[in-house]
């Protein structure tokens, strides 16, 4: 069993991507093959290069653009560059700015260099995780202080949703995959690892914890005894048959709750395979630092601290960096909340990316507080997508935005 540590502690939790891995890695029951083996015989592999999907449709640009201002000089990161929607839009008023245009999706990064050659430089692309960017920036000489504005469109792109072969969607057949990274990552987990590899305690955690799925346990236990008296469950459709045919006695209360339940446990899977509330942690955390700090505001903010409205358009109005992060699931914007708030550990035991967020959030006891609280952000908005953006783009539906100013 892997063991789950809550958010607040201070620790690497020995939940994490790794030792699931390692589990994988090291399994001899019969009837599961060899990790290399898995990796050499998956059928569903792809070519970034030839498979092209519609691009994916920006979430709320126009509201980033006019609250990022950009100015002729300014540099930008979009740190979840997809088809290149908010950058296209930040390129779009004319200003002499550049951008750096990350993404860990090779599909994604080839996008990138394709909009580097028709900008004649204004854009960087890198292929990179969060947790691998502050080093490749220092490659590029980019140094903290530097940006005047950071992007984090969270959760699979647009295009890998539309490709079944990368196994993000449930209502098409294709592997149990989901690697942000694609084949490219042919030393990371996939879903089909996760899936055919932990233990019911393990699985229902995972459930529960990255899905809130009420039903985790039922769906845990289902998939062990299809594993250990039917066969391994190895594609998408497969899974989600087996989530529907346990969740379809719901249907009476809620006739939502067959897709509702299949899209919970994906996405479940999703985050765990790519670690992406670590990532984003990790990313909030770090990319603070490279934000733009006008001395001024500091000051200002500093002095009147007691009264925030007095000083809130000053600070709205200042050159200061400003981070815009949308979001689409709970524990996301409750990770991006916890941060603008204040709730912004600093301190990681290790050099690598903190396996923190593990558990559910609990409120800190008032020693915690005065351990880990230190307010760096200016929370400025919160928006939710249009009923005209809603309509022409039904991916945006759950999306929140939620920018803030850097202060500290």
């Amino acid at each position: 069993m892997i063991r789950f540590k809550p958010f607040i502690e201070l620790i690497n939790s020995n939940l994490s991507p790794i030792s699931c891995l390692n589990i994988v890695r090291t399994s001899r029951h019969v009837g599961y093959r060899s990790f290399s083996n898995q990796l050499a015989k998956r059928p569903f592999d792809f070519d970034e290069d030839e498979r092209d999907f519609a691009p994916h449709i920006p979430i709320m640009p126009n509201e980033i653009v006019e609250l990022f201002n950009p100015q002729d000089g300014q540099l930008f990161i979009d740190m979840t560059f997809g088809s290149g929607g908010h950058s296209k839009h930040l390129l779009a008023t004319g200003k002499d700015i550049r951008i750096v245009g990350m993404d860990r999706d090779p599909l994604a990064y080839k996008y990138a260099h394709r909009l580097a050659e028709q900008t004649k430089g204004q854009v960087i692309p890198l292929l990179a995780k969060f947790s691998q960017l502050p080093g490749l920036l220092a490659k590029h000489n980019i140094k903290p202080g530097s940006i005047h504005g950071i992007i984090m469109d969270l959760g699979p792109s647009a295009m890998q949703l539309a490709d079944p072969v990368r196994g993000f969607s449930f209502s098409a057949e294709g592997p149990l995959d989901m690697r942000m990274d694609g084949k490219y990552s042919l030393t990371s987990l996939t879903a089909d690892d996760v899936v055919n590899s932990l233990d019911v305690e393990s699985l229902t955690k995972i459930f529960k914890i990255y899905g809130n799925e009420k039903l985790a346990a039922k769906y845990a236990n289902a998939i062990i005894d299809c594993r250990v008296m039917m066969k391994r469950i190895s594609s998408t459709i497969e899974l989600a048959n087996l989530i529907d045919s346990l969740a379809a006695g719901r249907i009476i209360e809620d006739v939502e709750r067959e897709r509702t339940s299949a899209s919970r446990v994906f996405q479940a899977l999703r985050i765990f395979v790519n670690n992406e509330l670590n990532e984003l942690y990790y990313g909030i955390a770090k990319m603070r630092s490279y934000l733009y700090r006008d001395e001024h505001v500091t000051n200002l903010y500093k002095n009147n601290s007691d009264n925030m409205k007095a000083i809130s358009d000053e600070i709205r109005a200042s050159a200061s960096g400003k981070l815009a992060v949308i979001s689409y699931t709970k524990q996301e914007d409750t990770l991006v909340k916890r941060h603008f708030q204040g709730v912004d550990i600093d301190h990681p035991l290790t050099h690598e990316p903190p396996r923190l967020y593990n558990s559910r959030l609990h409120e800190p006891t008032d020693e915690q507080m005065n351990f880990i609280v230190s307010k760096k952000w200016f929370s400025l908005c919160k928006f939710v997508p249009s009923k005209d953006e809603l309509g022409k783009n039904p991916l945006a539906y759950p999306a929140k935005l939620r920018v803030a100013t850097r202060v500290l």
